[in-house]
């Protein structure tokens, strides 16, 4: 592609791309390079650097909100950390034109139909990973709109869908072709350390002699209603009028005012949000996260991936996920009762599960020590980005003569590369 920007001899001066450079592989986006935003991160930076001629273009819209940071600062940091890629990082917030790529590469519904008349005009070929949020709703006329006309788009390519309900939604609706779309479960995440965190987890009935229960999740609506927040509180509630040893734990942003928790006294804490290097200390007491997610609450047609990313962080540390699955996610990823404890969205459910694993502690243990074997299978670096980085250099390479060469030397380099990337992020972050 070439990129034709009004305020070009500062844009060359700073990236060092002149609008003659070509490339393999352009990304657009409106939140990297935040490191609170973990997987785009992660994502991003490995495409950076495993095709030697890509650039990505940041509008930097959502970096703010999320780093009380402004953009400009937020990239000259990622900047800093990466050197080598620094040229091909662009904060751009105007308007820019793309002549001609091989290939344009985004996540999210709006953010793809926003820019696909830019793209149709280059006839570029783009992907695009259909995440849940960014304006995927289920069942409305919107968003069904926006779809059909991605899908129907001559330079659409492929699609990634990370969870069976968007696979099936959008083939039985016959939006879009089954060979079109690839199927990667699950989300890019920055893994915790490759030390051996169960030596320094504390589990319910052996070393301590109190159950502690977290709900994490930011806070989208009044009252948390679509992370769950008001069952957790009543679960809470209940629980502990039974019980006087079992304690509360929110991550996030909701706090005691949210919804009144005095009778619970000093046996909930809110810990605010937190940033991922705080979560080994935290997690290392955690015996269950609790996630009654609820679909339809944000608005209609609305719902979480599964299981969250919160869970995902708590259960890499030992924590035993207990997950509403409301649209069978689970199946064929994991076992319920042996690597992850599955709820129905009711009060009473919850708490008869709780009460059976508080009276069976070392069924726990087992919970949370198989899912977390099971969630670094599913998560891992390899096992996310593989797919992802092979569909894209096969799109954008589709011309290239020495491919098979090629795809040879970059899986020998893939792992290594990976894992220099995960290294610089959590030693920066």
């Amino acid at each position: 592609f070439m990129l034709i920007n009004s305020n070009e001899k500062k844009l060359n001066s700073n990236t060092q791309i002149s609008k003659s450079d070509k490339f393999n592989l352009l990304i657009i986006d409106d939140t990297f390079p935040s490191p609170k935003s973990g997987f785009r991160y992660i994502e991003f930076t490995t495409y950076l650097q495993e095709f030697k001629k890509s650039v990505i273009i940041t509008s930097g819209k959502n970096i703010e909100s999320l780093d009380k940071k402004s953009a400009a600062i937020i990239v000259q940091e990622y900047k800093e950390k990466f050197p080598n890629l620094s040229h091909k990082v662009i904060l751009e917030s105007k308007k820019i034109h793309i002549k001609s790529t091989d290939l344009v590469y985004l996540t999210f519904l709006n953010n793809t139909f926003a820019i696909l008349p830019k793209i149709e005009s280059a006839k570029a070929p783009f992907v695009f990973t259909l995440y849940p949020g960014g304006g995927f709703l289920l069942n409305d006329p919107i968003c069904d709109h926006k779809l059909k006309r991605i899908f129907s788009s001559p330079c659409f390519k492929k699609v990634i869908v990370t969870q069976q309900v968007t696979y099936d939604y959008i083939l039985n609706k016959g939006m879009c072709s089954k060979e079109k779309i690839q199927m990667i479960f699950g989300v890019v995440m920055p893994e915790i350390s490759k030390t051996d965190l169960f030596t320094k987890k504390h589990y319910w009935g052996f070393d301590k002699n109190r159950m502690d229960i977290c709900f994490m999740a930011h806070r989208y609506t009044p009252y948390g209603k679509d992370k769950g927040y008001d069952i957790f509180i009543d679960v809470a509630t209940i629980l502990h009028q039974r019980y006087k040893n079992i304690y509360f734990h929110v991550i996030g942003s909701f706090d005691s005012k949210i919804i009144n928790v005095d009778t619970l006294g000093d046996h909930i804490k809110f810990h605010g949000s937190l940033d991922p290097e705080d979560f080994d200390n935290l997690f290392k007491t955690i015996d269950i996260i609790l996630s009654p997610n609820i679909s339809g609450q944000i608005s209609p047609g609305s719902f979480d991936g599964f299981p969250t990313a919160s869970c995902i962080e708590a259960a890499l540390r030992g924590s035993a996920i207990f997950a509403h699955d409301e649209f069978n996610s689970a199946e064929n990823y994991f076992t319920n009762e042996k690597d992850i404890v599955l709820i129905k969205y009711d009060t009473n459910d919850i708490i008869d599960k709780i009460i059976f694993y508080y009276n069976h502690p070392a069924a726990l243990k087992e919970i949370g020590k198989n899912g977390a074997h099971r969630v670094k299978e599913l998560y891992s670096l390899e096992t996310q980005m593989d797919p992802r980085v092979n569909l894209l250099h096969k799109l954008a390479y589709t011309e290239e003569p020495l491919k098979n060469i090629f795809f040879k030397i970059f899986k020998l380099n893939i792992q290594w590369k990976l894992h220099s990337i995960l290294n610089i992020f959590k030693k920066h972050i």
